[in-house]
Parts: C-alpha cells; structure tokens; sequence
C-alpha cells in the first residue's frame, strides 16, 4: 500500500487488528487536533508497525483545525471504562441525579455576627445601697424572667426611712377612717355635728394623698408593688430586697422553647457593698442577633437590588477552613437585608449591612436545677455573606468536582451499574463550587459522578494506554 501525496519514499505498513471509523489517509493531523488516538502522523513520517489503519486508500487532501470531529469522544477514542465494586469504594465514590433547579450567581462579602444592640446586654444594678448577701446563679445559667439572681442586705437609710414614714402615713390612715366612720354614724343618729365629720373626711383625703406619694417615692428607689404591700400588711420594715431577672424584649418563644436570659457576667461577691445603680450582673439575650457584613462601594447597586426587591440572601459561616465538602452544611439560607448604616466606615469606606438572624438552641441540660442551653451562633463568629448577582432558571447544577475540564473540553461521567460513560457538557457558569451546565446538556435522571470523578477520568486514559495529562481536571 502506498500512501499518496507524501514526497518520501513509500513504505509499507504491516496490518493491525484496529480498524479506524474514518478516512485518515494522506491527512495533515496535528497532534492538537487529535491528541494520543493512535496515529502518529508527524510529518507523515510512518513508521513500520506502529500505526493503526483502515482498508480504505487515503486520499491527498489536507484538514485545519476546524474539521475536527463533533462526536462525543475522549482522545483515545474511549467513551466508556468499566470499575469494579471494590474499586468503587476505594476511591469513596458518590453520585448525584440530575435535575432541574434554580442557581444564583453571588459575590462574597465579610461579616460577623453580632447581637441586637437594644437588648443582647443587660446589666442588672442595685436598686439601693446594700450589701450582697447571697449570689443564686452561675454565669453561663440560663434564667428566666422573675428568676431569682442575688439578695441584697439593705444598707440605704433614705431606703429605710421612706419606708418608714410608709408604716407611719398607713397607720394614721387607718385611725382617721375608723374616726370617720364612727362620725359618720353620729351625725346620722342626730349626736355630732356635721362640721366634724367633715373635717375628718378632709383629713382622710391628705392621708390618702399622702400614703399614695409614700409608695411611689419607695417605687423609685426599687421596690415593686409586691413588697410594698407586704410593708403595709406585715407592718415590718423590708431588710433583704431579692435582684431577679427582668423581662425580655422578644417574643414569649424563640426556637420553640421557653425564651431565656443567660447569666453572661456576674460582678460581684457575697458581703460585698454596692451603692445604687452599681452593675450587679450582666444578662444577655441569645435568641436574637444580627449579622453585620461589610461591602465596598462598587458593589452598591447590587446591594440596593437586594433592598429593593426583598431578595433572599445566604452567608456561609467560618469560612476560613470550611472546605467544600461541609460548607452546605454551614450555609445559612433565607435570610433578609434589614437596613445599611447611613454612614460609611472612615477608614476602609465600606457599608456596613444589617441582617437580622433567628438563633437556634441545639443543647439544653440541667444540673443541680441550674439549666444551661448552648446556642448554635454565637456573637463574633467569622462569616460570608452571598449577594446574588444572576439567577438561571430550570438548570441542571452540578459539584464542580464532578465536571472535569479536559483541555478544551468539560467532561461528567454517567453511571450504569458498573460501567461509566464519558458526556462532554457545555458549562454557561463556574465557580469554586458549582457548576450550571447549559440548557439540554444532559437527560434528567441520569447518575453522574461527584466525588472521584477526576479518577474515573485517570481510569479511562489508563485503559486506554493514553498518555495522562496531569492538569487535566484542574482550573488555574
């Protein structure tokens, strides 16, 4: 056999037992256009025994670049490999269906997260002068509102002589109400005069007036109207005032438990002496928190589309170290954009954003009756905020691991039982983690490999003896 339009002399060829589908002869192949298939045809420099060919004479004609093949075919001519189960599970092989989703397209912003500043602290201060005469909580306690947080010996003597005067105002009280009862009665029978009793009515209504400003001075120095009514029926001066937890300011339920206050800080020892308004302890309120993410300026008419259309936006938590593989695991999702501060940040002239984030409780125990929940987010945690940028409806999304980049090409593998078949797809998206396959790329329902297909891929040109392309796979 000779082969036409080559100027050398010609050489014959032994016959091989593969038989190529095509007309190759007296072609012009860079190794470009065909990679490790077979042929080495250099120069047409054919030498004897090392190529495969076809019965078919080959005309002298030559091909560029743009006539390469449209099939769905690896180079070496292979489209599918076959892996054992055993080798399967050596490699951890996963599979994913494929189906038709939404994918948003995002750029990445820093935040933290933080607690609503109206009410995550609270102290809690002496309502008096006083001495601590026993602390009934332990930072960390999770506390109720009314919950019993210390005792307080009091030490104040405006605290004592308000009370005082208190005791005084409420017994004359009652002596002139019997007084005019008694008048009242005479002045009916025709024995008093009717000038008495009105001076004992008159008398009545001062004391009244009296006993009234009596309890509202002891309301501002920390009484509630519970102990100033025991100072009224028990006629005894109050010497130990009880601190106890105030109510919140959120709803009565946060993630479905009773909402609490944890004892964040607490201040003070027993026999200690503290003066009014000193802090006692501080509370804080967990169940509502904020994130505060931080964007450059050019990126504010995303932002503005985010505020103006209500957009859902999501924020990945500690993504220092989150690898791919859990970082759905810490993906926060439906969140909404409350406000952006008014201010820019003098001095990296950034916006700070504002959203507002629902805790979650994962851990409440009890020990010697104290309760103690632990808080799935926590003030100060590192996180990234996702502002979407573009959204693709009814696509097919896959793991960017599982979508090899083969030169040129961008390759999945299908699975059927043990076989798997090589599919060239047409990405209209990349990033680090996805990956949004164009419209009609592959059938819905199909098994395509996510984790070890890079090694499917090895498998496949190692069968097929091709020379292995160590970037191949790899985006730089």
């Amino acid at each position: 056999m000779f082969i036409a339009g080559c100027s050398h002399k010609p050489v014959s060829l032994p016959k091989t037992e593969s038989v190529d589908e095509h007309n190759h002869a007296g072609h012009n192949h860079s190794h470009d256009e065909h990679g490790d298939d077979g042929h080495n045809h250099d120069g047409h420099n054919h030498g004897s025994g090392k190529h495969d060919v076809d019965d078919h004479a080959h005309a002298a004609h030559e091909h560029d670049s743009g006539d390469a093949d449209e099939h769905n075919h690896s180079h070496n001519g292979m489209t599918t490999v076959e892996i054992s189960g055993d080798g399967q599970n050596n490699i951890g092989m996963q599979t994913i269906q494929t189906s038709l989703s939404d994918f948003q397209r995002t750029i990445r912003v820093p935040g933290r997260i933080v607690g609503q500043p109206e009410h995550w602290r609270m102290a809690v201060a002496a309502p008096v002068n006083s001495v601590v005469s026993e602390i009934n909580v332990t930072a960390g306690e999770s506390v109720d509102p009314g919950k019993l947080l210390c005792k307080l010996r009091v030490s104040d003597d405006e605290l004592i002589t308000r009370q005082t005067n208190l005791l005084e105002q409420v017994g004359q009280l009652e002596f002139v109400r019997r007084d005019e009862e008694r008048l009242r009665s005479a002045v009916d029978a025709g024995g008093a005069a009717a000038k008495s009793l009105v001076e004992r009515q008159h008398e009545l209504r001062r004391l009244e007036i009296s006993v009234a400003a009596a309890r509202e001075g002891l309301g501002l120095v920390g009484l509630n109207n519970e102990q100033i009514e025991t100072i009224i029926n028990d006629r005894k001066l109050i010497g130990t005032m009880p601190v106890v937890a105030p109510g919140h300011h959120a709803d009565e339920v946060c993630d479905d438990l009773p909402h609490t206050l944890t004892v964040s800080q607490i201040n003070i020892v027993t026999g200690q002496r503290v003066t009014t308004g000193e802090a006692l302890l501080t509370l804080g309120d967990y169940c509502k928190l904020q994130i505060e993410a931080y964007a450059s300026e050019s990126e504010t008419p995303y932002i503005y589309r985010v505020l103006n259309e209500n957009l859902a936006i999501a924020a990945i938590l500690n993504p220092v170290g989150t690898s791919e593989r859990n970082e759905k695991e810490q993906r926060l999702d439906g969140l909404k954009l409350l406000y952006i501060a008014p201010e820019l940040d003098p001095q990296t002239r950034s916006l700070r954003l504002v959203i507002n984030l629902d805790n979650e409780a994962v851990h409440e125990s009890e020990v010697g009756g104290r309760k103690f929940t632990t808080w799935r987010y926590r003030p100060g945690e590192r996180l990234e905020v996702l502002l979407p940028l573009e959204v693709w409806t009814k696509r097919i999304v896959l793991p960017a691991d599982a979508v090899i980049q083969d030169g040129a090409e961008s390759v999945v593998f299908v699975k059927e039982n043990d076989t798997f078949i090589r599919h060239t797809v047409v990405e209209e998206y990349r990033d680090t983690n996805s990956v949004v396959l164009k419209e009609g790329a592959l059938p819905i329902g199909e098994y395509v490999v996510t984790q070890g297909a890079f090694r499917v891929h090895l498998a496949m040109q190692n069968a097929s003896g091709a020379k292995i392309d160590p970037h191949a796979g790899h985006s730089h």
